[in-house]
């Protein structure tokens, strides 16, 4: 055993900071209310429709407020009018193309789609920002059912470049390629580079946060090597199933580049870069769940499901933060590396991590199979490098569960039936499974049946028993000492 005792990172943050932004927070050049707009929208901003439940604060989720100015903007295809002036939920819109026109730039308005609803049509080009951190404008949802649905019928979703976008919140959304799902086509497929947020603008502070991406991703990638995008969040979301079959063609869950400032928390992410019965949509060495390429810095990686990527779980090529994640039959777990120094020194953290169950697929176009758990490498390179309390189990065919240059700080970490290496114990119950734990909880004791279950987290059914925090938990209780 590497060190003695695993310790269970608290991992809970509550983002209320939003909350009460009733004026613009003095930005000189932000637009203010005048008479005509204050007059239209008093409304809309007394609603008591939210995109967020009231005990939002409670269960993590961000909570949103209405400015004295903001306008909402209520879209609903199964009972809306492009006719209707959309500022109230008797009133909406049909289309979000109409939706979209009633926003204002640099205002903190607030565009709402029908939940139960669906649009086979994209936001497109998204050129908007909000007023200020504490008055950003957001995309969300109102009323009862499923998030609102929208079939990426175009390339991309939503798609910015060229104009600065800053103060955007993305919530609550069902970003969906029907295409290239085996279950609603017989030939599916991912032929061009695609995605339903495609960033390639600079700006600040966005937030994507409960939203459920399948058969697509997100890609975040100023184009320019002078551009940057700073604070971006990406909180408690669901990305399966990205996949593409093009030659040169790569597809993440999440790739990002050009980013400074990275929350990644509380996301699940499974089955990203592949998928099994789609012509040449096989494993290979270039696809990811988490794709973070230098040069991207400040990286927090908190509180994660990474599951079944097609290579590696997370790809962290600037290295960072990653502390209390789950990772579950990947290929490769992790690959922290530092690549560049243009910010200093980066933090080379990993923490209360559980790496359990590889993956053993064979990766093209080399044709190896990993099996790989953790990999740390430029050490020297690294501000500080902190390794502590992770558990490494259960790839019994794999190799390298612990690939980690020396000279960092490690204890407290444990290695069991990985390769042929195991740490000596005794352990509380070294034959724990992801697959156990959802026996612990009255499931199915399959991995599969857990997974099932992660992915229908969205507010209002947050179950805390289907979190990462949880799963690792279970796992250091079971490589505890007895």
């Amino acid at each position: 055993m590497r060190g003695k005792g695993l310790v269970m990172m608290a991992l809970w943050v509550v983002w209320a900071g939003i909350a009460g932004g009733c004026q613009a927070d003095g930005d000189d050049d932000s637009p203010g209310p005048d008479d005509d707009d204050a007059a239209d929208d008093d409304d809309a901003a007394d609603d008591d429709d939210a995109t967020d439940d009231d005990d939002a604060a409670e269960t993590g989720w961000t909570e949103f407020v209405a400015s004295g100015d903001t306008r909402i903007v209520y879209v609903s295809s199964s009972a809306g009018d492009d006719g209707n002036d959309g500022l109230g939920e008797a009133t909406p819109v049909a289309t979000l193309s109409h939706g979209m026109s009633l926003l204002r730039d640099g205002y903190p308005d607030w565009l709402l789609l029908a939940r139960g609803d669906r649009w086979d049509e994209t936001f497109g080009t998204w050129t908007l920002s909000g007023r200020s951190s504490s008055e950003p404008m957001v995309i969300g949802s109102y009323g009862e059912g499923e998030r609102p649905y929208i079939n990426l019928v175009d390339r991309n979703g939503i798609f910015t470049y060229g104009t600065r976008v800053s103060h955007l919140a993305i919530t609550h959304l069902h970003f969906h390629r029907d295409s290239a799902d085996p279950a609603l086509t017989a030939s599916p497929a991912v032929e061009e580079e695609q995605a339903a947020i495609y960033w390639l603008s600079d700006g600040e502070d966005i937030l994507v946060e409960g939203n459920k991406f399948h058969y697509t991703s997100m890609a975040f990638n100023p184009v320019s090597g002078e551009e940057q995008l700073d604070d971006l969040r990406l909180r408690r979301n669901v990305v399966m199933f990205s996949y593409g079959v093009a030659d040169g063609f790569h597809a993440q869950g999440v790739y990002a580049s050009q980013v400074r400032g990275l929350l990644i928390e509380e996301n699940v992410m499974d089955h990203n870069g592949w998928l099994e019965g789609v012509p040449g949509a096989d494993p290979t060495i270039y696809n990811h769940n988490f794709y973070l390429q230098y040069p991207t810095f400040e990286v927090e990686l908190l509180g994660n499901i990474i599951a079944r990527g097609s290579a590696t779980g997370a790809q962290m090529r600037n290295s960072g933060i990653a502390e209390g994640n789950l990772f579950v039959g990947n290929s490769i777990a992790v690959y922290q590396h530092i690549n560049d120094l243009a910010y200093g020194p980066q933090l080379q953290h990993f923490n209360g991590n559980a790496i359990v169950e590889c993956g053993m697929q064979t990766l093209h176009p080399d044709g190896w199979v990993r099996g790989w758990g953790l990999e740390v490498l430029d050490i020297g390179e690294a501000a500080e490098t902190v390794i502590h309390d992770n558990v490494v189990a259960h790839c019994p065919d794999g190799s390298g569960a612990w690939m980690v240059d020396p000279g960092g700080d490690e204890a407290g970490n444990v290695i069991y039936d990985w390769g042929g290496e195991s740490d000596a114990g005794p352990f509380v119950d070294p034959s724990c499974t992801v697959g156990s734990y959802h026996a612990s909880l009255g499931g199915d004791a399959t991995l599969e049946a857990f997974l099932e279950q992660a992915a229908e987290m969205e507010q209002g059914n947050y179950r805390p028993e289907y979190t990462a925090e949880a799963v690792v938990a279970y796992f250091q209780g079971c490589f505890a000492s007895p």
